[in-house]
């Protein structure tokens, strides 16, 4: 199991962690952010097994409870004792159970884990995975009626970080520079319109909380900026363009 918790030496004089508010939510799920410390204390070849191991477990959809000797079946590339001690640290930190039947399963904590290392992994390839994931979490926290000012505010930051970036490719003068930053703008398209969508179907609403709604008007000041932007790419490089015209003729 992970050590108790004792912030005392990270705390200034003085300070509890009841001083601080913020510790709060971070508190109540030490037993999930237990489970990643689980999953990612150690060395890279020991981190990277746990998550082998349980990602092939929890693949298993439609026979989700395995037996011993299954689990040394399916992990013969394994050594036997390493699969023993990954098996073994998964299940003494909560993340796989052993039930009274003698099978293995992954435990609640374990397969949310799971699911959200699976949608982090599917966006990973992707240029500006960041703003796919975002918009994918804020898609199904929507659709369960579940959205928190928290998750806009992660949208809202990357896209002013998006706004920041494409100023900068501008200002730089650079064709390459430009081009690159209008292929970007391209990538992310379908990401924004999703965005809009969101933001649409949540200003729409007539309940919305108000710290909600203002960080949503905040976004869609963001998304009005990156929509006017690949103009400015064009007129930046229609100037880079007569530019060499000019020197061309010279």
């Amino acid at each position: 199991m992970n050590p108790p918790l004792n912030l005392a030496e990270f705390l200034a004089p003085g300070v509890s962690a009841d001083d601080v508010p913020e510790l709060a939510p971070l508190v109540a799920a030490k037993p999930l952010v237990d489970a990643f410390i689980t999953l990612f204390r150690g060395t890279e070849a020991e981190v990277l097994m746990r998550l082998l191991v349980l990602r092939e477990i929890g693949r298993e959809a439609e026979s989700p409870r395995w037996s011993p000797e299954a689990l040394r079946a399916r992990f013969t590339y394994l050594d036997p004792v390493k699969l023993e001690t990954v098996l073994k640290r998964l299940r003494d930190n909560g993340l796989l159970a052993f039930a009274d039947d003698g099978l293995y399963h992954l435990s609640d904590i374990g397969r949310n884990a799971v699911a959200a290392l699976a949608m982090l992994l599917h966006f990973a390839d992707e240029e500006d995975a960041e703003l796919g994931f975002l918009t994918a979490q804020l898609a199904g926290l929507q659709a369960v009626g579940s959205i928190t000012p928290e998750a806009l505010g992660h949208l809202l930051s990357k896209l002013n970080d998006l706004s920041w970036h494409f100023e900068e490719a501008v200002a730089s003068g650079s064709e390459f520079n430009i081009v690159s930053a209008r292929r970007r703008l391209s990538a992310n398209e379908k990401w924004l319109a999703r965005g809009t969508e969101i933001l649409t179907g949540l200003l729409a609403d007539p309940d919305v909380p108000f710290d909600i709604a203002r960080i949503a008007q905040r976004i869609g000041l963001a998304q009005s900026r990156l929509a006017r932007v690949d103009a400015s790419f064009q007129r930046a490089l229609n100037k880079i363009e007569a530019q060499r015209v000019t020197l061309g003729a010279s």
